[in-house]
């Protein structure tokens, strides 16, 4: 039990962490909010057009499919694990 808590609690923290720095990091409020990627926008307006904003869009793009994934994976074997047990 203490594992499931420390998991949802600490990414519930940098997840919110997370919304709070890019909240901060908008710069042009309206120029975000029309761009047609406004996450990328905003990390444009941050950092200005470098290698970096290109390498954490890919970052944020495997975090995400690695949860999804992992979330898949668990419903999987939990849907089994019912199935089984009648």
């Amino acid at each position: 039990p203490w594992g499931i808590f420390l998991s949802v609690a600490i990414s519930g923290l940098f997840g919110y962490l997370l919304l709070a720095f890019v909240t901060l990091a908008i710069r042009d409020l309206p120029a975000a909010a029309s761009a047609s990627i406004p996450f990328r926008a905003v990390f444009q307006q941050a950092f200005g057009a470098s290698a970096f904003v290109g390498f954490v869009m890919w970052l944020v793009t495997l975090a995400q499919w690695f949860c999804g994934l992992s979330c898949l994976t668990s419903t999987s074997r939990m849907i089994f694990a019912v199935s089984r047990d009648g």
